[in-house]
């Protein structure tokens, strides 16, 4: 490949820095990922990291998003974690661009990011790179 691409996304909660939240293995995790994050803003960070074979380089970012949750009451909680493509896979076992859309308030930040890809700053690297290093567009032989 010419081109390796990988991201990664994890939620920290503003009020408790030192915790990571992943993703839900189970419905019953899902649920108590999103009562502790209920009611309360979260950071969403990203890694991205993009390897271009051609220039033997690794180039890097991360991205924080911050996102304020709304006070989402136990029943609507329960019925959304019975929906396992809600949360599976799901870093804080919500997705914002899905049914989760209405647990969010607002953000301060990026929007693809919280769905688990920095868009934006994916495309700055690659401009970047490319205007540093032109020979990455010329054909491999």
């Amino acid at each position: 490949a010419d081109i390796i691409v990988a991201c990664d996304t994890i939620v920290v909660p503003c009020d408790d820095p030192k915790k990571i939240i992943e993703k839900a293995g189970t419905k019953e995790e899902a649920a108590e990922m999103i009562r502790s994050l209920r009611g309360k803003s979260h950071y969403v960070y990203s890694a991205l990291v993009v390897h271009f074979s051609k220039l033997k380089r690794t180039f890097d970012a991360v991205v924080r998003t911050e996102v304020q949750m709304a006070n989402v009451p136990d029943a609507v909680i329960a019925s959304y974690v019975e929906h396992e493509s809600a949360w599976k896979g799901k870093s804080g076992a919500y997705g914002i661009q899905d049914a989760a859309a209405c647990f969010i308030e607002g953000i301060v930040g990026d929007y693809y990011n919280v769905m688990g890809f920095p868009l934006c700053t994916f495309c700055t690297l690659i401009r970047n790179v490319v205007q540093e290093f032109p020979e990455v567009l010329e054909a491999s032989s």
